[in-house]
């Protein structure tokens, strides 16, 4: 593939790529469903999870390969859209992606055999990789990559804190099924708000001689530690994840008061989604992000092996609102290098990859009963994800510097 110039790691069609406007409400709400939809069993997942433990009695480790099953699935539609990001057609894209996902999760409410249950998962997963595409090309063609992110996030996170009281609620009504519905519901129901996307770049029509799909790809030397922060950040923060209702509940926190958690966590995430929103990269990339990281990694391990159900609540609500400051910094660094929405999607889909084979390593520690290996684990991934972020975040810092100077 063909490299950018050496001589700096911001691409030089970034003026032209990106609209010099501001994003109209529309936009944000826009994205913001779609960003809500394809995060879904991310966020609202461990609820099911558990369900399908207890009403079908699935071990941990067979729930580990279901959620590998919609991670991978995730990933490639993903990897297969990379090359077209330039020529996507925003709203028919999300349209599409939703009724795929919310038709795997309505289906998997009627039926009770593991095998279909995991072929519904590459349904599930192929709509929400395709959602999350969208999300990821919407943020790069705009100016504010790291801003378009977290404001889209702080949506998703209000209505997940909305479906935190409801979905237990679904659950106590009619079990596994009702969950599976009620999330299935919630993804067509947002389907009219991914329609007010715009096709192309917001707020702008496409530059004269610009053909976004044929843009140079970032340098190597800058993209491959890109996606390995990515990858290794994501593995550390969310192996643990589709099991975490399971710790708490063996912490001492009942289903209700999980989902109480739930939804504060969520306010929290909009909190910081805001915050960080405004902040986009106004004190650099280094700093914050290593701050975020490595606050993911401790938060991480005390999640994994909580001594009571105090400190899961602490470390519970601190990884998940970590996770919306850590998140936005990385894609708003990868969008940085590559306008066009390539890279960035990449990295979306090395998490979703190692959070596959996180999920497996979960389950299989969980039968061991020993969740706390995967705290560690997470631990040093974060680390190691701050350490591999510096080859990208110093070189970004300097450029930006440099065209501060030059202005």
């Amino acid at each position: 593939m063909t490299e950018a110039p050496l001589s700096s790691p911001l691409p030089p069609v970034e003026p032209a790529a990106r609209p010099a406007g501001r994003l109209r409400p529309r936009d944000w709400l826009a994205v913001g469903a779609v960003d809500a939809a394809a995060h879904s069993m991310n966020s609202l997942g461990p609820f099911v999870v558990g369900g399908l433990i207890e009403e079908l009695h699935f071990s941990a480790t067979r729930m580990g390969v279901w959620s590998m099953t919609e991670m991978l699935a995730y990933a490639a539609a993903m990897f297969l859209l990379t090359p077209r990001a330039g020529r996507l057609s925003l709203p028919a894209l999300a349209c599409v992606a939703a009724l795929l996902a919310a038709t795997g999760q309505i289906l998997s409410a009627v039926l009770d055999s593991y095998v279909l249950l995991v072929l519904l998962r590459v349904a599930t997963g192929t709509g929400f990789g395709l959602l999350n595409t969208a999300v990821n090309v919407f943020a790069a063609r705009t100016k504010n990559p790291d801003q378009a992110i977290s404001f889209a996030m702080a949506i998703q996170t209000a209505l997940f804190a909305a479906m935190g009281f409801a979905l237990p609620k679904a659950g106590e009504l009619a079990g596994r099924p009702g969950m599976f519905l009620a999330l299935g519901v919630f993804v067509l129901a947002l389907i009219p708000f991914m329609l007010l996307q715009p096709s192309g770049a917001p707020g702008r029509r496409p530059a004269p001689g610009l053909a976004p799909s044929r843009q140079p790809w970032p340098s190597l030397r800058h993209s491959l530690p890109m996606l390995a922060a990515t990858a290794l950040f994501t593995f550390g923060s969310l192996a643990i994840w589709p099991f975490t209702e399971r710790i708490g509940l063996a912490a001492g926190i009942d289903r209700a008061g999980f989902g109480a958690l739930t939804s504060l966590s969520n306010v929290l995430g909009f909190v910081a989604c805001v915050g960080g929103g405004l902040l986009g990269a106004r004190f650099g990339r280094t700093g914050p992000a290593l701050l975020f990281l490595l606050a993911s990694g401790a938060a991480c391990f005390v999640q994994a092996a909580p001594p009571n159900a105090q400190a899961f609540a602490i470390a519970f609500v601190a990884n998940y609102a970590l996770w919306f400051l850590a998140y936005p910094a990385l894609i708003g660094a990868a969008c940085a290098l590559d306008p066009v929405g390539r890279l960035p999607t990449l990295c979306t889909a090395s998490w979703l990859l190692s959070q596959a084979a996180g999920s497996v390593l979960a389950g299989a520690a969980g039968d061991a009963g020993n969740y706390a290996a995967i705290g560690w684990l997470g631990l040093i991934c974060c680390a190691g994800a701050a350490a591999v972020f510096l080859c990208v975040s110093l070189p970004l810092d300097r450029a930006a510097r440099a065209r501060r100077l030059r202005a």
